[in-house]
């Protein structure tokens, strides 16, 4: 293996009875990291839209978003499904992940 092939995934192909691990190597050398405090997604007949972006928050100012990407439906259900596992470990060890702002606000005295 090459520097450039950096990780190796092990995934079972959904489609076969007995699904043997499939090796698939991954080449990242090209990859940005990013972080965002925003997204957004869309369906369209084709697939799933997702946007990442970062917003300051600040009123009538516009979210930068940086990237944006579209996959199918059967690559979006597989994605969803790989970060509610991620999301379930992550509360398992620090609690629930509250998305409603309102709740996260702590008030005076609190």
């Amino acid at each position: 293996m090459n520097e450039e092939e950096k990780e190796t995934v092990e995934t079972k192909e959904e489609a076969q009875p007995q699904a043997q691990p499939v090796r698939i190597t991954l080449n990242e050398k090209d990859a940005k990291n990013t972080y965002c405090n925003f997204s957004y997604s869309a369906g369209t007949r084709q697939g799933v839209l997702t946007g990442y972006g970062m917003h300051d928050w600040q009123f009538g100012r516009p979210v930068r978003v940086d990237s944006k990407i579209e996959m199918s439906y059967f690559n979006a259900k597989r994605f969803l499904s790989t970060l509610n596992e991620i999301i379930k470990k992550h509360e398992g060890v620090f609690g629930e992940v509250e998305t409603d702002v309102n709740k996260r606000i702590k008030k005076e005295g609190e």
